[in-house]
């Protein structure tokens, strides 16, 4: 379904077409260990519903071979791809998997679209691919994910997100996608930058930001390249919600557990717009002065939806 912005809130529209869906494969960031997260979000991913033209992989690093645990998951499932890389997140090594996880794509894959998600982000499949269907054309090279603006570069020689400037000089990030809720390319992109070797010329420590310097310099060097924005949350700025289904926002919901993650997948397939909100139910509640209180909302506030457009559709940036 879709949702138009009315006095009350998110209200249904209609039902999506699914044949306009473009076809898919994504690329599901998750650890050899996460065997746990995994089982409780594999729901998600494997059944039909929503989009049923999507293949989803679970990525692991292991360099090219696996562990009893992982290579008895992998046959029972079907579902998970371990690609010659280390394991990681700081000084490029999220970048190099990112980079192991094109080439796969484009050497086993043949689909219109390239996502690239975290395992802990709820993806809505359904309004999605109506959402990305109704809105895609025929540009052969499109990007779109949750908007980031541009920003200044993090040198703080402790944080995660450090940029030394030996890999990237500039002072200021050019306009991206969030890395974690999700990003998603065109496949002939994909294949465009991999040709080109802008990626393996300018190998980046933080792999989100990289991909927007990569898009950056493709269309420096003539490419005609669309951004589209999702409506999403990276989860910094997001309260739990405690609503009713109808007024849940977001197509891609970043940093959640996996319990909540299956929960709002459940709710997604039931479909049903008065039906509350409990998937964070365990998490939702603090103590002030002895007594537990609420902290989670039935509405997001406008200014919590990050810049994205409230009436769900795709807004080009350019």
């Amino acid at each position: 379904m879709t949702w138009l912005l009315s006095a009350q809130g998110f209200m249904h529209s209609r039902q999506p077409n699914q044949s306009s869906c473009p076809s898919i494969f994504v690329a599901v960031f998750s650890r050899a260990n996460d065997v746990a997260r995994r089982r409780l979000v594999r729901n998600m991913w494997a059944h039909g519903e929503g989009w049923p033209n999507m293949i989803a992989k679970f990525v692991v690093c292991g360099n090219g071979h696996c562990d009893n645990m992982l290579r008895r998951e992998r046959e029972k499932y079907g579902d998970v791809m371990v690609l010659e890389c280390k394991e990681g997140y700081g000084k490029g090594l999220l970048t190099a998997k990112l980079l192991a996880s094109m080439r796969a794509y484009q050497d086993t894959f043949n689909t219109d679209l390239f996502m690239k998600v975290d395992d802990d982000t709820f993806v809505y499949r359904r309004d999605l691919c109506s959402y990305i269907g109704q809105h895609l054309d025929q540009e052969p090279f499109q990007y779109m994910g949750v908007y980031h603006k541009a920003a200044a570069v993090n040198r703080d020689p402790l944080s995660i997100y450090r940029e030394p400037a030996s890999t990237y000089p500039n002072s200021t990030w050019p306009e991206s996608m969030s890395g974690g809720a999700g990003y998603i390319l065109s496949g002939q992109l994909v294949r465009h930058l991999l040709a080109s070797g802008i990626p393996q010329s300018n190998f980046m420590w933080n792999e989100d930001k990289a991909v927007g310097v990569w898009v950056h310099l493709a269309r420096q060097a003539g490419a005609r390249i669309k951004l589209l924005k999702i409506q999403g949350s990276d989860g910094f700025r997001t309260a739990p919600f405690c609503g009713k289904w109808k007024h849940y926002p977001w197509l891609l919901h970043h940093k959640l557990s996996a319990e909540t993650i299956a929960c709002l997948d459940e709710l997604a397939r039931a479909d049903d717009p008065e039906k509350r909100s409990q998937c964070w139910s365990g998490a939702a509640r603090r103590f002030r002065g002895g007594k537990a209180q609420t902290v989670c909302v039935d509405k997001y506030h406008p200014l919590w939806l990050e810049g994205a457009p409230l009436n769900r559709s795709v807004e080009p940036l350019r």
